[in-house]
C-alpha cells in the first residue's frame, strides 16, 4: 500500500504531488494520458515558432504559481511580458478599439455612449443588497454598471478568461465581483480600498510554461505512472483501492482526487458520494490556431497583448465568430522566429460550441477570415497549427462554490479534491488547488 495517490496529471495534480514530495511524503501520481501538464504543454515547430497549445501566460497577482516555479528551481527562467503588453483591444460597434486604462481613457472612450458612461459612472451611488443572491455575473454587474458597459467590457473580458456568456455564469466564477459588493457596498468603493493589493503584471517561462510541468515531471521520476486511467475508487481497510483500466488496483492511505470534473465525479459517484455539481459542470469547448506570418504580412502593427470580441458586434459579412487574438510574439520574447510574427486565434467557446467538429482546413480558414479582416493579411501564414480542446474551461453556474463546499464536507475521510471545478479557472487558481489538497491531506 502506498500512502498517496494523486488521480491526474494536470498542474492541480502536478503541484499537489510536488509539494507532498518534497515533504518526502510516499506520494505517486496517475494519469491516463501519455504526458503531464494538461492544458499546460509547449511546442516548438519546424519553423522555429514556440507555441502554447494551452495558456500562454500567468497573471503576476497571485502567488501560488510564481511561488512553485521558485521551488522547481525555473525562477531563472520567469520572463516577464513586454510594455506593449498593457495595451489591450476590443472588436465592438464594428471597429478595433483601445480598451480604456484609466478615468481619462473612460470618459473619451468609443466603446461606450454618453449615458453609457454615466451609468457606469454613477455605480457608487447605489446600494448593495443587504445578502448575497445566487445570481448570474451579468445580472450583478448590469445592476451595478448597467448593460451597456457589460456588453462592451464584461462580455469580452468573460470571453477571454471563461470563453463563457456572463448571463450564464454564476458570481462564483469571479467570486471578487461579489465580494466587493457584499463588503464594501459597491465595485468602485470595494476597489478603491483593495488597490495595490492584486499584484500586477504577465508572465511566462522562456521556453514556455510546458517548462514547469516538465520539470516536476522529471523530479517525480518513477512516481508518475502515465496511461493508467481511473475508473472506480473502493473502500477498504486503513484506506482507498483506485481501480484501474488494463492494470492492477492500487491501494493508497489517501487520495487526491485532480481529473477533470466529469471523470472526479463519477470517480466520487463508486464510493457513493454523489456528485452533480461535478458531472453535471457544463465546459466550454476552445480551438487555437496558431499562425505564423512574415513581419509584412499584416497591414495593421501588433501593438499590444491582444484583442477581444463583443459578442454584440459580429464580423463583418459571412465571417464566422472568433472570440479574440492573442499577439503572442508581441507579449513575450522569442515565440518566433526573426523577422516573423505569431498569433493564437481562440475560437469555439459557448458562442460556438461546435467548432470542435470542424476539420483543421475549416478551422484555419475560419481563423485567417478574422485575421484579414481585423488587421489585413497579405500573405499566406508560413505556419499553421490547430488544437482542440473539446471540454476546456468549466462553466460555474449560479452556486457553484457552496455546492463545492457542500460535496467537500461529504467526502470519505482520506480523499480530497483538486482541479479547475473548485475555487477558479486560472492558472494560480488551478495550482493553489493542488498546493491546498496536499496541505489538507
Amino acid at each position: 500500500m502506498i500512502e498517496i495517490a494523486v488521480i491526474g496529471g494536470g498542474m492541480a495534480g502536478l503541484a499537489a504531488a510536488w509539494r507532498l514530495h518534497r515533504r518526502r511524503r510516499d506520494v505517486h501520481l496517475f494519469d491516463a494520458g501519455a504526458r503531464v501538464g494538461g492544458f499546460v504543454d509547449t511546442v516548438r515547430t519546424d519553423e522555429g515558432f514556440l507555441v502554447e497549445r494551452g495558456p500562454g501566460s500567468i497573471r503576476g497577482g497571485r502567488l501560488a504559481m510564481k511561488s512553485l516555479i521558485r521551488e522547481v528551481g525555473l525562477e531563472d527562467a520567469l520572463l516577464l511580458a513586454e510594455p506593449a503588453a498593457k495595451n489591450r483591444y476590443i472588436w465592438a460597434g464594428g471597429e478595433i478599439q483601445r480598451l480604456p486604462s484609466g478615468p481619462k481613457d473612460l470618459l473619451t472612450t468609443k466603446l461606450l455612449s454618453p449615458g453609457g458612461k454615466l451609468r457606469l459612472l454613477s455605480e457608487p451611488l447605489r446600494r448593495a443588497p443587504r445578502e448575497r443572491r445566487d445570481e448570474t455575473l451579468g445580472a450583478l454587474l448590469e445592476r451595478r454598471i448597467g448593460p451597456e458597459a457589460v456588453a462592451s467590457f464584461v462580455d469580452p473580458f468573460v470571453t477571454g478568461v471563461y470563453a463563457g456568456d456572463p448571463y450564464r455564469l454564476g458570481v462564483d466564477a469571479m467570486p471578487l465581483v461579489g465580494e466587493l459588493e457584499h463588503d464594501h457596498g459597491g465595485l468602485f468603493r470595494g476597489l478603491g480600498k483593495k488597490r495595490g493589493a492584486f499584484g500586477s503584471g504577465i508572465y511566462s517561462l522562456t521556453d514556455g510554461l510546458g517548462m514547469l510541468p516538465g520539470a516536476i515531471g522529471r523530479a517525480l521520476g518513477e512516481r508518475v505512472h502515465l496511461g493508467a486511467s481511473a475508473v472506480a475508487l473502493e473502500r477498504i481497510d486503513g484506506g482507498t483501492r483506485v481501480v484501474l483500466r488494463d492494470a492492477d488496483p492500487i491501494d493508497a492511505r489517501r487520495v487526491i482526487l485532480a481529473a477533470p470534473a466529469p471523470v472526479t465525479g463519477a470517480l466520487l459517484a463508486t464510493l457513493g458520494v454523489p456528485a452533480q455539481c461535478l458531472t453535471h459542470l457544463p465546459h466550454a469547448p476552445i480551438v487555437k490556431v496558431e499562425l505564423g506570418l512574415r513581419d509584412a504580412d499584416l497591414a495593421r502593427p501588433l501593438d499590444g497583448f491582444g484583442l477581444l470580441t463583443a459578442s454584440s458586434s459580429p464580423l463583418p459579412g459571412d465571417a464566422l465568430p472568433i472570440m479574440g487574438v492573442i499577439f503572442a510574439s508581441t507579449v513575450f520574447s522569442g515565440r518566433a522566429p526573426a523577422g516573423h510574427r505569431s498569433l493564437s486565434v481562440m475560437l469555439g467557446g459557448v458562442r460556438d460550441t461546435g467548432v470542435v467538429e470542424r476539420d483543421d482546413a475549416a478551422l484555419v480558414a475560419q481563423a485567417e477570415r478574422a485575421i484579414d479582416l481585423l488587421f489585413g493579411l497579405r500573405a499566406a501564414p508560413v505556419m499553421r497549427r490547430v488544437t482542440r480542446w473539446p471540454a476546456a474551461i468549466p462553466q460555474y453556474p449560479p452556486g457553484h462554490l457552496r455546492a463545492i463546499a457542500s460535496l467537500g464536507a461529504r467526502l470519505p475521510a482520506g480523499v480530497r479534491l483538486a482541479g479547475n471545478h473548485q475555487a477558479g479557472v486560472s492558472l494560480d487558481d488551478v495550482v493553489a488547488s493542488g498546493l491546498a489538497a496536499a496541505d489538507a491531506i
